[in-house]
């Protein structure tokens, strides 16, 4: 396979927001942008460079790394992401989300250190999950994880899109309702961001093809 780039030359010129109004369909015969909502007499019309699903530490390393500037846009600028708080934990007492060290919800104190320790523990698990198809290790992982994390939290939302993926395919959690409402919880982020069907897919094809990525340099 030969790996290659093209720049579009008008399509390029399109700046970056982290809740665009515009998404870039790329075919064989070259790429198209389309609005993905009503957009006022005058708006800028924008695109996300990357992942619309990841928390903004994330999104915000990527541009600087290989874009080389630090975007501006409203939901990067607000700390809870649009009221979505990617990269909180749960709350121990009330479930709510966790932000700066305290829930936002009830207002407990949360040692940063407990935090820390929560988000490498869900990391490890999230990458061991995302790789398995056995259902009862799903559902166990997934609940645990639900336990410990705020109900938008990016690495939550990951594990979800698998699950509901692994569900398209296995009867026997078609048929259970153990995951009945991951559906209704992936719209109301969705309607949260404004992320189009096309775009949660293109969200899928990204982590398919990191996966592939990492596989083949482990190959190497």
């Amino acid at each position: 396979m030969i790996e290659s780039r093209a720049v579009f030359m008008t399509a390029s010129m399109f700046n970056n927001s982290c809740v665009p109004n515009c998404q870039r369909e790329v075919t064989r015969k070259g790429i198209t942008i389309i609005t993905t909502r009503a957009v006022k007499k005058g708006e800028e019309l924008t695109i996300c460079y990357t992942g619309l699903l990841t928390p903004n530490h994330i999104r915000s390393a990527i541009y600087k790394q290989t874009k080389y500037f630090t975007c501006c846009c409203v939901r990067c600028q607000d700390p809870t992401e649009l009221q979505t708080y990617p990269d909180s934990v749960a709350c121990p007492d009330c479930s709510g989300p966790v932000l700066n060290s305290s829930c936002v919800d009830c207002g407990e104190k949360i040692d940063s250190m407990r935090e820390n320790q929560v988000r490498t523990l869900c990391d490890t698990l999230v990458n061991r999950l995302m790789k398995e198809q056995d259902c009862d290790m799903l559902k166990n992982g997934f609940m645990k994880l639900e336990r410990m994390v705020w109900k938008f939290n990016y690495l939550l939302v990951k594990l979800k899109i698998h699950v509901l993926q692994h569900k398209d395919s296995c009867e026997s959690c078609q048929q259970s309702h153990e995951f009945s409402g991951i559906e209704k919880n992936i719209q109301d982020l969705r309607n949260c961001l404004g992320i189009t069907t096309y775009q949660l897919h293109n969200e899928q094809v990204r982590e398919h093809q990191e996966a592939a990525s990492k596989m083949s340099k482990m190959m190497i």
